[in-house]
């Protein structure tokens, strides 16, 4: 149970984070294209990028958070050794 709780913050946390950067992306390079509205172009741009990019943000966040935890290289996702008996 510790495991999918970690996997679940792991996922939302990897989708937060990406939806950051492809807005930030969009939006600095619009914000570069029109100095005089910076602001209003490079917020429009980087919604228009997130909403446009939803459906892969999600499957990446997914499969990076399930990847990471089934493998253990998530922080808090590492199994402990077995005991040798």
């Amino acid at each position: 149970m510790k495991r999918f709780l970690l996997g679940t913050a792991w996922f939302v946390i990897f989708y937060f984070g990406f939806c950051v950067l492809v807005g930030g992306l969009a939006g600095s390079g619009a914000g570069a294209d029109d100095p005089t509205h910076a602001y209003e172009a490079g917020r429009m741009a980087g919604e228009k990028a997130v909403a446009a990019a939803i459906p892969y943000i999600l499957g990446g966040s997914l499969l990076v958070a399930v990847l990471g935890s089934v493998t253990g290289f998530l922080p808090g996702t590492k199994r402990k050794p077995e005991d040798v008996k």
